[in-house]
């Protein structure tokens, strides 16, 4: 089965479910009077249109983050990347303490990590990133780049996790 459509079948159950039982509860307590049936086509509605309107985002979102051949990995609000450089995890440092795009929150040298937040934007409410130092060898460090949401139940990051890792393996490969 297309990975764009077992994502649309997940969120269209997520979404259909959700508002189904929210506004359930919200009429019981509101009215004391709980209706089923229209009800639920009412969050038939709501599950087609916010799984349309976040499949086709996604989609797009994945697009311009280069991504041609859309797979399962690619869908799920997370990116992970390893790389290769010779830059030292100082310079690191130096070179995302200098970027707008990101803000540093801690470095942990006796933990080779670095750890970074994304700003609130049209396609989320935030990331959090770690650059992680996995080796050495030959003056070159393996790095492992990650990128996650702040918000742990996000369903769609609409490509932005994949663009800062991707953002940040071209700031640190110079």
């Amino acid at each position: 089965m297309n990975a764009l459509l077992k994502y649309a079948i997940r969120n269209f159950f997520i979404m259909t479910f959700g508002m189904f039982i929210v506004t359930i509860f919200g009429d019981y307590i509101i009215d004391g009077d709980v209706k089923l049936l229209p009800t639920f086509i009412k969050a038939l509605f709501f599950g087609g249109f916010m799984t349309t309107f976040f499949t086709l985002m996604q989609k797009y979102g994945l697009k311009e983050a280069g991504v041609t051949e859309i797979k399962d990995e690619d869908l799920k609000a997370y990116c992970e990347s390893e790389t290769e450089t010779s830059a030292t995890p100082d310079q690191i440092v130096n070179i995302l303490k200098n970027n707008k795009d990101f803000k540093m929150v801690e470095s942990h040298p006796n933990r080779n990590s670095i750890l970074l937040k994304a700003g609130i934007s049209l396609q989320s409410w935030g990331e959090k990133i770690e650059i992680e130092n996995i080796g050495l060898e030959n003056n070159r460090y393996t790095y492992i780049v990650k990128s996650r949401p702040l918000i742990w139940s996000t369903i769609a990051d609409f490509g932005k996790n994949k663009k800062n890792v991707d953002k940040i393996i071209s700031l640190i490969n110079v």
